[in-house]
This record gives structure tokens, C-alpha cells and sequence, in this order.
């Protein structure tokens, strides 16, 4: 499989960083898998798979880094003026002129309709 990756990679930038490193890599298994099979399982052998384990970690976050498409970064949203589209500036014009006709024409109403209608504009214009 590194084989093939090494060969997908060729000619690429990150193929030529890491092509030697993937070429010792390769190495490196198959020295493991040489001892694996002989039975001759040592602390070198440990240590050697640690090495592997941690350069196929390195290789595989570098791939990915590459992949990265500059497209995709985030930038901050620039301000976008809001306007009120016609049809609702025509509806809130129709309302305000509704409200000062309520309020302009006094309304034959008890002291506490009359409290309530007042707390009501008050909260309107809040």
C-alpha cells in the first residue's frame, strides 16, 4: 500500500518530500516483518514498529494538509446594508396611519379601556 501511495505521489510536491522517507519506511516493514516471521522479536523490533506507527501518523496528517483546499477558509462576513423590501414599507406606512388615526380621534371609552389602550401604544413604541 505505501508502495502505491509512493507511486500516486510521484511527481507532486509532497511526493518528493516524502518519498525517501516513505522508501525507508518500507524498509523499516519489511525488516519487521522479516523478524515477525522468524520469530526473533526483540526491543529493536518494538521500537522499530513505534518508528513506523509514528511516521504513518506524520505521512497521513501531511496528506491530509495537502488535500486542504484554500477555497475552503473561513473569512469574516462583511456588512450587508438591510433594506425593507416595498410590500412591508407599504404595510408599516398603512399601520402607522392607522395608529395616529386611533390615537387622534378620541374614542368613547371608560378610564380603564382608556389605561389599557395607552399601555398598549406605549408598548408599540417600544
Amino acid at each position: 500500500m505505501l508502495q502505491d501511495l509512493l507511486d500516486e505521489q510521484n511527481g507532486t510536491k509532497l511526493g518528493k518530500d516524502l518519498g525517501d522517507k516513505v522508501s525507508d519506511l518500507i524498509k523499516k516493514m519489511d525488516q519487521s516483518e522479516v523478524d515477525i516471521i522468524n520469530r526473533q522479536i526483540t526491543q529493536q523490533t518494538l521500537n522499530r514498529q513505534k518508528e513506523i506507527q509514528t511516521r504513518l501518523l506524520e505521512s497521513e496528517k501531511a496528506f491530509k494538509q495537502q488535500e486542504e483546499d484554500e477555497k475552503r477558509k473561513a473569512e469574516t462576513a462583511a456588512d450587508i446594508a438591510k433594506s425593507i423590501p416595498k410590500e412591508l414599507e407599504e404595510y408599516v406606512k398603512a399601520k402607522q396611519k392607522q395608529t395616529e388615526l386611533i390615537r387622534t380621534v378620541p374614542a368613547s371609552l371608560t378610564p380603564f379601556y382608556k389605561k389599557e389602550v395607552d399601555n398598549y401604544f406605549k408598548k408599540i413604541n417600544k
